[in-house]
């Protein structure tokens, strides 16, 4: 409706979906190109001639994508593009004196010290959704202590940092934190029988196993638990 009925020249789409929602969305031939927002992985495929193109997670890689026409007669444009590394070009000036002036306040609580970091692991996030995780088992860990219970099992989705932390790293920071879960995960502690816990664990690791591959091409499958850490009942 758009181009035909307010002449529109092109429809340009920012969806934000799996490969398999957008084949669907390709199917039905609207657009020559589809661009994500906010996707996890990087993506150019051309499905049923409409170009998908996705730049990945974090702002660390953009797209530059060029549309024209050829004469103003052409009905179709051309589309030519680039996936750029955004950390090869320098910081502007004014916008990093901007952000640094928002981000004094900011600093000394970011760098706060919150726990030691655990020696003798590789400490990381990185395929949390894969697998168990160093930085996962922590966190879980600190529930455990914080509300004084048997196990923690926690939707590895809200565990976002996809970091490795040097080994010189000592200390796990408030910004470390932030950057792991940067938005509030309710945590609700509920009684339940331990079967139905590992029961839950085991079904997550064998979808997490069974689909590994299918992850990282956007299919609707991921560990759901990024830990689980059970302690004993000690009845005396």
């Amino acid at each position: 409706r758009l181009v035909e009925d307010e002449g529109v020249d092109l429809v340009l789409p920012m969806m934000h979906q799996y490969v398999s929602e957008d084949r669907v969305t390709c199917s039905k031939k609207l657009v020559p190109l589809i661009i994500g927002g906010h996707d996890h992985h990087e993506v150019a495929l051309t499905i049923e001639d409409t170009l998908v193109l996705k730049a990945g997670q974090d702002a660390h890689k953009c797209l530059i994508i060029d549309i024209t026409w050829e004469t103003k007669d052409s009905t179709e444009p051309a589309i030519t593009w680039e996936l750029k590394t955004v950390a090869d070009y320098p910081a502007d000036p004014a916008v990093a004196a901007a952000v640094a002036e928002y981000e004094e306040p900011l600093a000394r609580l970011s760098n706060c010290k919150l726990c030691p970091i655990p020696r003798g692991v590789a400490f990381s996030s990185k395929r949390i959704r894969l697998e168990q995780t160093a930085v996962g088992s922590m966190l879980c860990d600190m529930i455990c202590r914080g509300l004084n219970c048997h196990g923690a099992m926690w939707n590895a989705g809200d565990i976002r940092g996809d970091c490795t932390y040097p080994p010189e790293q000592e200390f796990f920071t408030y910004s470390d934190l932030k950057t792991e879960v940067p938005w509030e995960s309710p945590i609700v502690p509920v009684s339940m029988p331990g079967q139905v816990i590992i029961g839950a664990r085991e079904v997550s690791v064998q979808c997490a196993v069974k689909n590994n591959t299918c992850v990282r091409c956007h299919a609707q499958v991921f560990l759901s638990v990024a830990a689980l850490l059970l302690l004993p009942r000690i009845v005396l």
